[in-house]
Parts: C-alpha cells; sequence; structure tokens
C-alpha cells in the first residue's frame, strides 16, 4: 500500500496522520524525494507557462500576419473607404470576422489533436500505470473547449487589431 505525497507543506501532516491510523506499524518516508519530486513538478509546470506564452505570441504572429496580407491586398478599397467616410469599425469588422474564424477553426483542430493524443495514450498502456491516476477526458473536456474558445477569440482580436491599425490611418 503506497501513499504519494508530493506537496511539502503537506508532508508532515500527511505523515502524522497516518501514524493515528490504527494497525499501521511502521511508515517509510523520504522528505527528500518529496521534495526533489516537488521541485522537478514546480520546474515543468514554469516551463510549461513559458512554452504556453511563447506558443500565444506565435498564434498572434501567425495572426496578425494573415490579416496583415489581406489589409495590404485590399489597401486602396479600404482608402477610398476612409475617404467617403466609413469608420475604423467598419472598415475593421470583416478582418475581425476573418481572424476569429481562423482562430476558432485553429483551436478546434487543437483540441480534437489534443483529443486523439489522450485516447491514444489511453490504448496504448497509460491507464496501466498504478501510480499515475488519470482523469476522465469527458470530465475536463469542456473546460479544454472553453479555454481553447477564449483564447481562440483573444488571439483573434488582438491579432487583427495589430495587423490592421497601420491601414486605417490615411
Amino acid at each position: 500500500f503506497h501513499i504519494w505525497v508530493l506537496d511539502l507543506d503537506l508532508y508532515d501532516e500527511t505523515i502524522a496522520g497516518i501514524e493515528k491510523i490504527p494497525g499501521v506499524a511502521t511508515i517509510i518516508s523520504s522528505s527528500a524525494s518529496v521534495e526533489t519530486l516537488t521541485r522537478i513538478r514546480d520546474v515543468l509546470g514554469t516551463a510549461s507557462a513559458v512554452f504556453m506564452l511563447l506558443l500565444g505570441a506565435v498564434a498572434i504572429f501567425i495572426i496578425a500576419n494573415t490579416i496583415k496580407l489581406t489589409t495590404f491586398d485590399r489597401r486602396e478599397e479600404i482608402a477610398i473607404m476612409k475617404m467617403i467616410g466609413a469608420t475604423n469599425w467598419f472598415i475593421q469588422a470583416p478582418f475581425m470576422i476573418e481572424s476569429l474564424l481562423l482562430s476558432l477553426f485553429s483551436a478546434g483542430a487543437a483540441f480534437g489533436l489534443e483529443w486523439l493524443i489522450y485516447h491514444f495514450l489511453m490504448q496504448n498502456g497509460l491507464s496501466a500505470i498504478e501510480q499515475i491516476s488519470i482523469v476522465a477526458f469527458a470530465d475536463v473536456q469542456y473546460y479544454f473547449l472553453g479555454g481553447f474558445v477564449a483564447f481562440a477569440f483573444l488571439f483573434g482580436v488582438l491579432g487583427s487589431t495589430f495587423s490592421t491599425r497601420k491601414f486605417l490611418k490615411v
């Protein structure tokens, strides 16, 4: 019977709680192992956050360049619309919709890829490892989907705003 404690703040409390359980003869524990695993978890969490920020910046860059090419192609039409009195929002809205559709498509593809990878790992033995408790994808799929859609809207709006700003100044 194994209990894994990966939080140093709860380590002493957990050991004390286990000692109070009737029938427990000895406890073999290694605070050094827990400390090492905690450090590894913290480093991986920080690295994941940095990686996500970099991927977000890349997504905004790709969307902005795609919309920038579209606005460059239509720069004469934009200039004519500005000269006859079109507002910035009226000109920018089609580009924003295009960037939102592009980012929503990308979010859907990323969600589908995540679902496929999860199911591949589950079918190929990840669920057989006893020390790893796996959360069912159905329990978290709506959180992931919501996160993907929220970031798609954020990246789409930021990408189109950065790329169309130059062409709105006539």
